[in-house]
């Protein structure tokens, strides 16, 4: 499967089930707004540009928050546009980085939501240091009871370009994802169940085959979404080892032409 082929898949997959996606691939804010809430010299930038973010999280380009004032304390936001958030069963996704420069210090990206247009906000999650790994950040917004009149933004807190390192974002995703805990959305796993994906065998000592009707891309994270292997360009079946993981449930993004799908895998 060519490149070209790859990125239209997963950009056709990703809007096609959606509630709202943001890949920035057509820039930064993209469909989002910008906002400087504390000194306006700071910006979001489109691409991989600020210092030790060598490459986008997703794709080409993913949006960088990056501190221009040096050592004076900087906050900026990108938000969605007002949202029908009211089915208690859509949760949000969206990939994170942030490598540590200086040890016990980082800067600080907090998500809320407004549910008022934003009138007023909540904080539904943070995020700190990552280490040089990406993750897969996963929010379900029904436990922050959200209504048709709904807005996220990201918030991003730096005080001293010095000791932290930008921030970066991508891959926003509000959707009936599969949850990431011991509970499960019945959306998700229903639309999964419609499918003509097969996992075999499952469970398994870490050896699995996936297989399916059309070429497709597939993300494995474990049950705290952290992303552990991506496999791309896939044309109709692949097997992974994942034999050296801890057993337990893990879940297969598969991203297919006309079609998101979760499944679970469990290694034993």
């Amino acid at each position: 499967m060519k490149k070209t082929t790859s990125l239209l898949l997963i950009a056709f997959s990703a809007f096609a089930n959606a509630q709202f996606f943001e890949g920035f691939e057509n820039g930064v804010p993209g469909i989002m707004e910008q906002s400087f809430i504390s000194g306006n010299t700071s910006f979001i930038d489109f691409g991989i540009s600020a210092l030790n973010v060598d490459n986008s999280l997703s794709e080409t380009n993913s949006a960088v928050f990056f501190n221009a004032m040096e050592t004076n304390e900087v906050t900026t936001s990108l938000k969605t546009p007002i949202l029908d958030l009211s089915d208690p069963e859509l949760s949000l996704e969206f990939k994170y980085f942030q490598n540590q420069k200086t040890e016990n210090y980082a800067n600080l990206l907090s998500v809320e939501l407004s549910t008022d247009a934003g009138l007023t906000w909540q904080q539904i999650t943070t995020c700190n240091q990552t280490g040089t790994n990406v993750i897969l950040k996963h929010v379900d917004l029904g436990t922050f009871n959200p209504t048709a009149t709904s807005i996220i933004r990201f918030n991003c807190m730096q005080y001293n370009s010095y000791l932290g390192f930008p921030i970066a974002i991508d891959d926003i995703s509000i959707d009936y994802h599969t949850t990431f805990s011991n509970n499960t959305s019945k959306k998700a796993m229903s639309i999964a169940s419609n499918t003509e994906t097969t996992i075999y065998p499952n469970p398994s000592t870490g050896f699995f085959t996936i297989a399916t009707t059309q070429p497709f891309d597939m993300t494995i994270t474990d049950s705290n979404g952290r992303t552990i292997t991506t496999v791309n360009e896939i044309e109709s079946e692949t097997t992974i080892d994942l034999s050296n993981f801890a057993s337990g449930i893990y879940f297969a993004k598969i991203n297919s032409i006309d079609r998101q799908e979760v499944k679970k895998i469990i290694i034993k």
